[in-house]
Formats: C-alpha cells, structure tokens, sequence
C-alpha cells in the first residue's frame, strides 16, 4: 500500500538564498503528490511563482511582515536592506507568530518545516502539528539566534535537520524576460560571464569596484546581478569610473532581482561568478557554465574549497595573505583560466563538471566527493 499523502506547511527565513532551496524542496514533494502551503512575504510571491512547477499542489500562503523601527517601510526579506538590518527582518518574523497561529489551526497539516523561526517548535506542538527545522545551511544562523533583538530565552529550536548533499533544482516552465533573452542573443554560445552574490551579500565599496574591473579586464561580455556596495542606495552610483562608456554594449550591471535559475540555464552563459551560496551552486552544478568561486563568510568557503579542492569543478579566486581581500587582476585571472580552452588545469576543470553534471542522483554527487 502506498504511503498517504502529506500536507507540509513552509515557512523559511525571508531570505531569496533560503526561500529558493524550500521553493525546490516543495517542487519534488509535490512531484510526489504532497500537498504544500508556502508562507511567502507578500510582495516576493511575484518573483516565485515562476518557479512553482506544481501549483495545484503548491499554494503560496502570503504574509504581510509588522512594522519594526528602524526596519524601512515595505521591506521584507534580506535582499531589501543592508546586512545590519537582517536580525530586524527577523524580529518582525517573530511577530508573525499570532498570525501563523491562526494560519495553522486552519490548514491543518501533517508537519511544518522551518529554519530560523525558534518559536514554531512551541507553537506546532501546542496545536499537535509536527515541526521540523529544516536547514540547507549554517551561514548566519548564530547571529541570528543570539542577536539581541531577539527574545530568544528559553525557546531553543532543538536539533535541526540539515538537507544533505544538494538539493537540485528543476527546470521552471517559464520563459526568461524578454530583456535579458535579447541582450544574451547578440554573443556567442558559452561566451557570457554572469556573476551574482545572493541576496545576503554586500561587498564594500572597494570590493564592488575591484570585481566590476575584473569583469571588465576579462575581455568576455558579462551579466553582474549585484547588491549597491555597503553604504550606498545604487549600484549605478558606485561604478568604477568611466566604467560603464567602457563596457557599454558588452556589460550590464543590475541592481534588482534576476531569475537567476533561468539565467543559468541559458546557452549563452559560460561561466557563474558566485558568492558560493548552496542554493547558487546547486543551480549552477546542474548546468553548462564553469565557476569561479568568491566566498566571503562561514558556509559559503567551505563550499568554494569543496568546489575547488575536492572535486576540482572551479577555480578560486585568490586572496591577499595579510588582508583576505581580492583584487581585479585575481578576479580578471580566475575568469580566465576556466574558460581558456588552452589552459591544463581549465580544461580538468571542464572535464569535471562535465561528469558532475550528466550524475543523475545525489548518491552518485556523494560517491564523487569521497
């Protein structure tokens, strides 16, 4: 007899890096004729339901987050404020509770999956309902259980559970935005850079210059979906100077959010600059471009030495011994040498991701890693 089927409740923390890989997680649920209800802040529905390959399986639930000083008004997740501000985005979260309270004596469900929410554990075994934290990664969860604006005494999450391997995406049935179709159309196959960093990394006005000049100084035409530098409201009031009558034609840098799952899979793009996030590499691994790796924080360089030592699918870019900062000629170097045909080491690189890419099941990635 089969085994009956489940209706699972999500509420993942309002992060794009985060709401992706449960977005994914829902899809092969649902493939499997489970029934989900997926808490979503209410203005990022838009952007998601594109990637909802089962909506009559799959029912974005929308939640409208309560005001918090100093949190600016409509913000709601992480891509909408600077890294200070993320343990505000998760104090008004906490104050969803009531709400998801009420969402949940009426749905119902079998189980509900969470990562930072540290009062769902109490709130679901009060109603019956089982719970479960779901983590796809550890970045930044410490901060955001001990930060002070949290009143977290007491009301620990228990032992999470921590999805293993990589969680691989599916194919969203959409189209890519006729805007970015068209510009990507005028280069060649496998020729295009796109370089992103999530929604929870910012770099330093320094930093942003130094990888845009990278970008530039590879020659290649590229696609930079990037965060305005630390401090700042713009991408476009912190470009290099001269920096865009230089790439004009060849370069685009965008402030906003990106569909960057279809971006991928894209023929024209040759290579993903990536902050090393496990949602970007799991997007990435099943697709053709060759990575080059930028890790800043905790999870993200584990990740990049994964990438780079063990399997050997990308390069790294160097860093300053001293300093742990990059420049544009490392940037400008790593592009390179994983797309230059004639390189040794690109070309074991190629190779590579080649077999990483055609493994159809996770057991094959494990068996690759050991």
């Amino acid at each position: 007899m089969a085994a009956p089927h489940l209706h699972i409740v999500m509420y993942p923390w309002f992060a794009l890096g985060h709401i992706i890989p449960y977005l994914q997680l829902s899809n092969k649920l649902a493939k499997k004729g489970h029934k989900i209800s997926f808490f979503i802040p209410r203005k990022t529905q838009a952007k998601l339901e594109p990637f909802n390959l089962y909506p009559n399986f799959i029912t974005f639930i929308p939640i409208t987050l309560p005001h918090v000083d100093d949190l600016p008004l409509g913000a709601e997740t992480t891509a909408d404020v600077p890294d200070s501000l993320f343990p505000h985005i998760m104090t008004a979260m906490d104050l969803t509770e009531n709400d998801i309270e009420r969402f949940l004596r009426d749905l119902k469900p079998s189980i509900v999956f969470f990562d930072f929410t540290h009062w769902m554990t109490n709130l679901t075994r009060r109603l019956g309902i089982k719970s479960s934290s779901v983590l796809h990664c550890q970045s930044g969860s410490n901060r955001l259980q001990v930060s002070s604006h949290r009143k977290t005494a007491g009301k620990g999450i228990g032992k999470p559970v921590l999805l293993s391997g990589i969680l691989i995406p599916e194919t969203p049935t959409s189209a890519l935005d006729k805007k970015w179709a068209t510009w990507l159309g005028r280069f060649k196959a496998e020729s295009v850079i796109y370089c992103a960093f999530g929604s929870e990394c910012i770099l330093k006005q320094e930093q942003f210059q130094e990888l845009l000049l990278g970008l530039e100084q590879s020659g290649m035409p590229f696609l930079a979906a990037l965060k305005p530098p630390m401090g700042f409201k713009s991408v476009e009031a912190e470009l290099p100077d001269g920096f865009q009558e230089r790439v004009e034609g060849k370069g685009i840098v965008e402030g906003g959010w990106i569909q960057q799952q279809l971006i991928l899979e894209h023929p024209f793009i040759g290579c993903f600059v990536t902050h090393c996030g496990r949602g970007s590499l799991s997007e990435a691994l099943v697709n053709r471009c060759q990575l080059v790796l930028l890790p800043h924080i905790g999870d993200h360089i584990f990740n990049a030495r994964l990438m780079s030592n063990n399997l050997k699918v990308g390069v790294e870019v160097e860093k300053g011994e001293e300093d742990g900062l990059f420049n544009n000629e490392s940037v400008c170097k790593a592009v390179r040498n994983v797309m230059d045909d004639c390189n040794e080491a690109g070309r074991e690189i190629r190779a590579n991701r080649t077999k990483l890419r055609l493994a159809p099941t996770q057991q094959q990635f494990r068996d690759l890693v050991h």
